[in-house]
């Protein structure tokens, strides 16, 4: 089936959740003042990303119901570059040394859904739900690790958007 049809096209939409939300999950962070600094500017990263997932979304809806799979995929790989952009970002912060742990957990899965994210649009631009389907299997499965993370540190802004209250 291709990704143009209706049952590809959710498929493909619950791609651009992943996508947009699975980078804005896991951080480190206690109580301290050195944390809460941390975690106040990790959130700020995580929300500038969702806003802009989001504005992107809008973009791969509109390719997809011209479908125009050329453009849906290069919203998706324009998605990786900004995501990658802000792991940078994130990765530049002064992290509190007993958070250090959870930050390299969350760039190495941050890095890791950039790449998949990578995989998706491929197979966006070559119309293959089966490899769509992987590739959203494979984000679901690093939303999972990501939002454990953030939830144990309590990061509420870096959440994928499916765990929001």
């Amino acid at each position: 089936m291709s990704v143009k049809s209706r049952t590809g096209r959710l498929v493909v939409l619950g791609a651009v959740l992943f996508t947009g939300m699975a980078f804005v999950a896991g951080c480190g962070g206690d109580s301290d003042s050195g944390s809460d600094d941390f975690v106040a500017s990790a959130n700020t990263i995580c929300a500038d990303y969702r806003a802009q997932s989001e504005a992107a979304e809008a973009d791969f809806t509109a390719a997809m119901d011209s479908g125009d799979l050329e453009t849906a995929a290069t919203v998706f790989e324009d998605q990786a570059d900004a995501m990658s952009a802000a792991i940078d970002e994130m990765e530049a912060l002064e992290v509190p040394s007993d958070s250090q742990e959870n930050v390299d957990q969350f760039i190495a899965l941050s890095r890791d859904t950039a790449d998949v994210t990578l995989e998706a649009a491929d197979a966006i631009r070559n119309d293959d739900r089966q490899g769509l389907e992987a590739a959203v299997a494979e984000g679901d499965a690093l939303d999972a690790e990501s939002d454990a993370l953030a939830e144990e540190i309590g990061l509420t802004d870096c959440l994928s958007s499916e765990d929001e209250a």
